[in-house]
């Protein structure tokens, strides 16, 4: 049975479908790109998953990205789509049945075994079965047995509590890893703790991202944690507060990587002041370190300069006070001495450590940790026991479960877990993720969202997982 499922999953019927649209598109000019892109899409999204839908919502978008397209352009991109429709079909039919028996380890499979012959229906004949009648009985007969077991277990639990009671917005960063660790920490201590300063206590720590600094165009793009590690790089260095160094520096909740951009090209933008001001003597600048005095030139280029910080960041409109909404402790002039100082590369850093105040865990928690369980019920274990004692944990998955369940898992991410409950409609437990994408509910339609914080299906989660902490 594994070898047929493998056979099936790894065949290709692709082969009746073109690579790329009819030549008539080249009519489509700037938009040909973005067309050919979409195309690719749905071709690799179909050897998994039925994309007939989507082709009829593309097809409509022609009208607007390509109206000069000749009419035979289009009859052969009809014939092109209702291929890849049917070959996405039975792809999906396939890519079903080769998850009945991990579904059944969580719950009766019946619901995928009805989309099969739903898809059947529609195709107008039977695909091969990966499974015979006596197997597909035994299966449901453990999934039901599985349904019964996990209810008796499965008790709600809800976590949520001030201040980790909010999805918040990672925005374009790269650091889920540190907004999820900043939620166990923030939950145990019971103060809110910076994301940011988690994510620089971390690059700051493993030797790794020092590695990585160099290839990046700013320190939102050092990516790469676990919610291990910057838990335990946050203990060492100690907390820093929100009210301290703002993971939400403006009034859009994903500004935080437009506010570090901004101050990394404000450094730059200081630097090459200093350049062109500089000559030497013994005044300082504005007080603060210098060698000397500057010409009347020079000078009056400086004060300007110095005018445009005072009113772009420390004053005007708040929407424009990106980057002193990072720090909201540190008035003009202590901004103005860590500016001083500093460098594009070492901002951020030297930023929080002017800003923050630590503040020590008494007693210091331990940071439990798991990672590459040989099974998924070793982390289940781990998050009930953490659950059913009033705490929360971070989880390390794929990311695309949350969007595209049929797709193979890609892209690492890490999430807050807060919650668990049974869901009798499906016969599963799930976990309620507390995810950083904001407040957003821009997920698979199967999935129950409550104001960006996901309830999650084991069985799902299960695909993935690949990494537990906890704070003993």
């Amino acid at each position: 049975m594994i070898l047929l499922t493998l056979f099936m999953l790894l065949t290709n019927l692709q082969a009746n479908v073109p690579e790329n649209l009819p030549t008539g598109f080249s009519a489509c000019g700037d938009n040909m790109n973005y067309l050919e892109q979409q195309w690719d899409t749905f071709r690799n999204q179909g050897q998994h998953i039925d994309v007939s839908a989507r082709l009829v919502s593309f097809s409509f978008q022609l009208n607007s990205h390509c109206p000069g397209l000749s009419a035979d352009a289009r009859q052969q991109f009809l014939t092109q789509s209702q291929a890849l429709a049917r070959e996405s079909k039975i792809n999906f039919v396939r890519n079903l049945w080769s998850q009945i028996e991990h579904i059944s380890q969580y719950r009766d499979p019946q619901a995928e075994l009805e989309t099969i012959r739903r898809i059947e229906t529609e195709l107008g004949e039977t695909q091969p079965a990966a499974l015979n009648p006596t197997q597909i009985a035994q299966l449901r007969t453990r999934g039901q047995a599985q349904t019964t077991a996990r209810q008796a277990t499965c008790s709600a639990i809800d976590n949520r509590r001030p201040p980790v009671d909010f999805a918040r917005n990672q925005g374009r960063t790269e650091w889920c890893y540190a907004y999820a660790a900043s939620d166990l920490l923030s939950h145990r201590y019971g103060q809110l703790v910076s994301a940011v300063a988690v994510a620089d206590s971390y690059n700051r720590t493993m030797p790794w991202q020092d590695l990585r600094r160099p290839f990046a165009s700013s320190e939102v793009e050092v990516d790469r944690g676990t919610g291990y590690m910057a838990a335990s790089a946050a203990l060492e260095h100690g907390l820093c507060l929100e009210s301290d160094v703002r993971s939400r520096s403006g009034p859009n909740d994903d500004s935080i990587a437009s506010s570090v951009r901004a101050l990394e090209r404000l450094v730059t933008d200081y630097q090459e002041a200093i350049e062109l001001t500089y000559v030497s003597g013994s005044e300082g600048i504005m007080g603060i370190g210098g060698t000397g005095p500057r010409s009347d030139y020079n000078r009056e280029n400086w004060r300007e300069f110095v005018t445009m910080i005072s009113q772009c960041y420390f004053g005007g409109n708040p929407q424009n006070r990106l980057i002193a909404n990072l720090f909201p402790g540190l008035d003009y002039y202590e901004f103005l001495e860590v500016l001083h100082q500093t460098n594009r590369q070492d901002a951020l850093h030297d930023f929080i450590q002017r800003a923050c105040v630590r503040h020590t865990m008494t007693p210091r928690p331990e940071v439990g940790h798991a990672i590459l369980q040989t099974s998924p019920r070793n982390y289940f274990d781990i998050f009930d026991r953490e659950l059913e004692q009033g705490d929360i944990a971070t989880v390390g998955y794929s990311s695309s479960v949350l969007r595209q369940p049929w797709l193979p898992p890609r892209g690492q991410h890490v999430s807050s877990l807060v919650g668990r409950r049974f869901n009798p409609a499906t016969g599963n437990c799930e976990y309620l993720i507390k995810n950083s994408y904001g407040p957003n509910c821009n997920y698979h339609e199967s999935l129950t969202c409550e104001e960006g914080m996901i309830w999650l299906p084991e069985e799902r989660l299960a695909r993935s997982v690949y990494e537990a902490t906890w704070l003993d």
